[in-house]
């Protein structure tokens, strides 16, 4: 009966779910004549622990996958330490993405953009705000 209840329960759960792109120009091809943004997010996910942090304390809950779902076209552009397993094409375009909208080299950073690809804001560094803060105050 226990095994049947904690089923159930799984099956019942809400799915949040959210998928990322890897290529801006896509991203922007998809949410034209819509009122979606883009979220460009350049992380170092194997060695940034800010980065880490963002994607943990907000982008992976719930909240914040039921507002992107709505709102936002997500990208992002991960840096990762270990590049063995990335093509040298993706380490190129990550690279141009970078030197257009990201040529500080801050990481974790967090770039909004509109459908002409025109940056709306920047969000530099993670201080381990809430996905309720990060939504109100930078995406809103």
């Amino acid at each position: 009966m226990k095994l049947l209840i904690t089923f159930l329960a799984i099956i019942l759960l809400p799915f949040h779910k959210i998928t990322w792109e890897t290529n801006v120009e896509n991203a922007l091809q998809n949410i034209k004549n819509t009122d979606k943004t883009v979220l460009l997010y350049f992380s170092g996910s194997d060695w940034c622990k800010p980065c880490i942090q963002l994607k943990t304390d907000v982008f992976e809950t719930a909240l914040f996958a039921d507002y992107a779902n709505e709102k936002l076209e997500l990208v992002n552009i991960d840096f990762k330490r270990d590049q063995s397993d990335t093509s040298k094409t993706i380490i190129t375009y990550n690279e141009s993405i970078a030197e257009r909208y990201n040529p500080k080299g801050y990481f974790p950073f967090v770039v909004v953009l509109d459908s002409s690809g025109t940056i709306l804001k920047q969000i530099d560094g993670f201080k381990g705000e809430t996905a309720d803060y990060y939504i109100k105050h930078y995406l809103q």
